[in-house]
This record gives C-alpha cells, sequence and structure tokens, in this order.
C-alpha cells in the first residue's frame, strides 16, 4: 500500500492549515461495498433487460423503450412502488381492464422530479410493440415477462438504463456493482 500514500493538507474552521499523511482507500472500500441482491439493466440501444440475482445474470428480456420525441431517461433509479392491476389515469381506465395499456404490473421507477408515478417498467396490451422505441418513456415487456419480474425484485431495486455498447458487466461497474463477467448484452435468453 506504500504506493498508494499520499500528503493532504487539512484546513481547519479557525484557518490552521495541518499536513497529514494518507493513503488511498478505494481498493479496501470496494471490497466491502454492498451490492444488492437484486439489480436491472437496461440497454436502451438493444432494447434488453437484464435480471441479475447475487450477481448472476437470471434472465434477459425484450422490451419496448420510449421513442426518440420521448426517450426512456438514463441513469440510476430505484424501484419506488410495485403496483398491480394499476389503473391508466390519463384515460380513466381501471386496473385488470384488457384495454389498460399499462398492462397488469408496474414497477415505478424514482427518477428526479417524478416519484414513481411517471416513469415505471410495467406490462402492456400490444405485444407488437416489444423491441421497439415507441413509448412514452416507460420500458413495456410481455405481461407474462413482468409478472415473471414482479415476483423477483423488491422495492430500491437499483434500475441502470443507458444506451450502451459495452457489456452489463462493464455497465454494472461504472455504477459501483458488481455482476458475472461472462454476463454480455448481445443474446436473448428466456
Amino acid at each position: 500500500m506504500s504506493d498508494r500514500v499520499y500528503e493532504v493538507q487539512l484546513v481547519s474552521t479557525s484557518g490552521y492549515t495541518l499536513q497529514q499523511k494518507t493513503f488511498d482507500i478505494d481498493g479496501l472500500w470496494e471490497a466491502f461495498a454492498p451490492t444488492p441482491r437484486t439489480i436491472l439493466i437496461l440497454n436502451r440501444g438493444m432494447n434488453r433487460l437484464a435480471f441479475f440475482e447475487e450477481g448472476h445474470l437470471v434472465k434477459e428480456f425484450e422490451v419496448a423503450t420510449g421513442k426518440r420525441s420521448m426517450p426512456t431517461p438514463e441513469g440510476e433509479f430505484p424501484i419506488v412502488n410495485k403496483l398491480q392491476n394499476r389503473p391508466y389515469y390519463k384515460k380513466k381506465i381501471p386496473g385488470g381492464d384488457p384495454t389498460n395499456p399499462l398492462g397488469t404490473r408496474w414497477l415505478g421507477l424514482k427518477v428526479p422530479g417524478v416519484r414513481g408515478v411517471v416513469y415505471a417498467i410495467h406490462g402492456n396490451r400490444n405485444p407488437r410493440s416489444i423491441g421497439k422505441y415507441v413509448s412514452a418513456g416507460c420500458v413495456r415487456m410481455y405481461n407474462k415477462d413482468i409478472e415473471w419480474l414482479f415476483e423477483k425484485v423488491d422495492i430500491n431495486t437499483p434500475v441502470i438504463i443507458q444506451n450502451f455498447s459495452e457489456d452489463y458487466y462493464e455497465i454494472a461497474g461504472k455504477y459501483g456493482y458488481k455482476v458475472d463477467q461472462i454476463a454480455h448484452s448481445s443474446t436473448l435468453q428466456n
């Protein structure tokens, strides 16, 4: 660790400057950094959503994402609510109605400024939309897929959304998470 030792100057509120030797603990911290039980990583460029449990790729899904004029937001967002048969308030369609465009399950995301009520991962009533860029920013899944996923994730599960060419391992690492290095975003596993 001697090659990672460096000096820092600490300035107190009373104006005194102190010299202190310290070392970089990033490598130490990484070994103890908490990894959530489950993580979702969405590749917007390929419309693929990967579900990881304990760092292992369990399942990958084909999804629909936002159209060019209303793109799915990029970043890391926690799941803040889980709803079965959420009503479609905009057109007053009750939850569970076969005409409800939100499908059977809703995983609301905490995107800055919208509190889990605008952006979500949800089902849909139009299976032909999957794989396309057609939503108003949400992530659409086949109802059978969102029903499976709904049972596997918890509130606060991190969702990483990026338009990327790297594999899931590299993207997870950029956000401080560890997943299996063999996790690639090039094949669909259902």
